[in-house]
Order: structure tokens, then sequence, then C-alpha cells
């Protein structure tokens, strides 16, 4: 009876304390092919939620300003509702609290108290962009400089 009791109590330790999940989300995604984002001033929403449900990140070509592909984290930095991007106005903008920001994510209006965050990115082999949502570069601590934040253009 004691071992009887003592295994219930352990498999219903292990239910309660144990993980729910076991499996992490994807974090890299493979995208297009480099050409694909060769348009200046691109912003590719394709992924602003990933196929796995979760947050996702724009694609975007800064050219003409600079030459540089990126990928933004599509979490505003207030309180991190998802913002839209506004073609027209060549803005993000949060639905929320209103906060704005310009095509390279730099905050400029609303409640919003820093830049939005870039994801690295990287062409593999094949030519493919890469999206690795593990590596996140902050703008404030300097870390946009970072080689593995954008993927130069020519």
């Amino acid at each position: 009876m004691i071992a009887a009791a003592t295994a219930t109590f352990g498999a219903m330790f292990q239910d309660f304390f144990g993980p729910k999940v076991l499996k992490e989300p994807k974090k890299q995604w493979r995208m297009d092919k480099l050409e694909a984002y060769s348009q200046p001033q691109l912003v590719d929403d394709k992924y602003k939620k990933t196929p796995d449900g979760g947050t996702g990140f724009w694609i975007v070509n800064l050219q003409p300003q600079e030459n540089k592909l990126i990928a933004l984290n599509t979490v505003c930095t207030h309180l991190g509702c998802i913002p839209d991007w506004k073609p027209g106005d060549q803005k993000y903008k949060c639905p929320c609290h209103g906060s704005g920001y310009y095509i390279n994510g730099i905050n400029f209006e609303g409640p919003t108290p820093r830049p939005l965050e870039r994801f690295a990115v990287s062409v593999d082999p094949d030519g493919f962009v890469v999206v690795d949502q593990t590596k996140i570069y902050r703008q404030e601590l300097g870390e946009w400089e970072n080689p593995e934040s954008f993927v130069m253009l020519i």
C-alpha cells in the first residue's frame, strides 16, 4: 500500500510540476531568395505572424537610405501590441496607443520608449534569406551595427 501511494503521489507530482510543452516553437525561418527582396522600401509582412502562431517579423529593404535588408520584430516596444505597416504613410502604426515607427524601426510618435528590435538575418549558401528570432538586436544598445543584424544589399 505504501508503494502504491508513493507511486501515485510521484505521478501526480510529475504531472503538476512537469513541463506542459515539450517542444520549443520554431525560431529560425528560411525565407525567399534574396532577389525577392530587391525592391527599395519593400516591407514584406508575410511573416507578421509566424505559421506556428507566434509573433513574427517584417523583412525590410531600406534602400535607398541604407543598402541593408533587415528583419524587424513585429512587437511594439510600448506594451507588446502588433503594429500595422501603413504603406501610404510609410510607417508602422500601433493600433493600441498610437506609437509610430519609421520604415527602419525608429520610433517617432506616441508613448513607445524605444525603437523596434531587429532579428539576426543572413543569406544561406543557396541564396535564401534566413531569419533567426533567437538573436535580438536593440538600437539603443548600439547593436544595430552588428553585421548579423542586417544583410548588405548591392
